[in-house]
């Protein structure tokens, strides 16, 4: 996002319009200069100040979940995690094709299983394609008695 290169009055006012249908409020606050250093340490790159004390706050005050439970941030975490799998296989499988340009053995397709066991996707260069654990089980069916021939 472009930063603007003068200040608009109309764009703030409309900004501040959003913010306050969303439930936020305006508050003014005097700070030592220790805690605004303390703020600036902790500030990540292109946050405004009031976002890093609202990200502080939200993580020191939010209410704690029961043990067991799991944290949306892991489980965004977890998908991240499965999406660049995915990503990477895909990669993998372009970089084959170079292979089979020259009449190199090359892998056309690649099977990721989920952790829980639930099944998987088919990868290959140009898509994926959901499967279930059935599906996987009746794979390795037909190429264990291909192998076997």
């Amino acid at each position: 996002m472009k930063t603007p290169r003068r200040f608009d009055p109309q764009q703030l006012s409309e900004h501040r319009k959003r913010l306050v249908e969303a439930g936020y409020t305006r508050h003014s606050v005097f700070l030592s200069r220790a805690v605004f250093q303390l703020l600036e340490a902790n500030r990540r790159r292109g946050e405004t100040l009031g976002a890093v004390i609202g990200r502080l706050l939200d993580s020191h005050l939010s209410e704690r979940l029961p043990y067991g439970d799991v944290p949306a941030a892991d489980v965004r975490r977890k998908a991240r995690e499965w999406e660049k799998r995915i990503r990477h296989a895909q990669n993998e499988l372009r970089h084959a094709q170079k292979a089979a340009q020259w009449g190199q053995p090359h892998t056309i397709r690649t099977w990721l299983l989920r952790e829980d066991g639930s099944g998987g996707v088919v990868v290959t260069a140009n898509g994926v394609e959901e499967f279930s654990q059935a599906d996987y089980e009746r794979h390795q069916a037909e190429y264990e008695k291909q192998q076997a021939l």
